[in-house]
């Protein structure tokens, strides 16, 4: 078990999506994104973490319920609970941990302000940060090539909406 604070897992998380795309065009995460007060955001992996999926085994046998803006991770996790976790998965995270673990939320909150060009300010609201944009802002060589092969993979999962890019 363990517990860690909900803001940094969010920030950590879309980190660990920007290197992977970063390195091999394509974010770990299938997942719709969006700029928010506090910085970019994977929406799905927000809702996980606020409970959407409660009812999920996948998620519920991993986390925790969340208190006190911190989400929990259950006890006695076996490596094949992890089974969509991947070798690669993996190094981006400890890569992610490794630059960003001893950073508090509001430090990666900063970070991501300063240093993630794809978040725009939406001043109080949510909006989405289109798939070419996210890949520009990663440094992708062709953006709209990038959104265009990630959206045409079969990984890619149809509850995002393709006319974003």
């Amino acid at each position: 078990g363990g517990h860690i604070n909900v803001l940094k897992v969010i920030k950590l998380v879309y980190l660990a999506d920007r290197e992977s795309a970063r390195r091999i065009g394509a974010p770990l995460i299938h997942d719709a994104r969006v700029s928010m007060p506090q910085g970019p955001v994977n929406s799905g992996v927000l809702d996980a973490i606020n409970g959407r999926y409660s009812n999920d085994p996948a998620w519920s046998s991993v986390l925790r319920n969340r208190a006190n803006y911190h989400i929990g991770i259950q006890n006695g996790i076996q490596e094949d609970t992890l089974g969509e976790l991947s070798d690669y998965d993996a190094q981006v995270m400890d890569c992610v941990w490794e630059e960003f673990g001893s950073m508090d939320e509001w430090e990666l909150v900063n970070w991501t302000h300063k240093n993630v060009p794809e978040w725009i300010d939406p001043r109080g609201g949510a909006h989405t940060i289109p798939l070419k944009r996210f890949f520009e802002g990663v440094g992708c060589e062709d953006p709209t090539e990038a959104a265009e092969i990630y959206l045409a993979s079969e990984s890619y999962l149809s509850f995002i909406e393709p006319t974003r890019v």
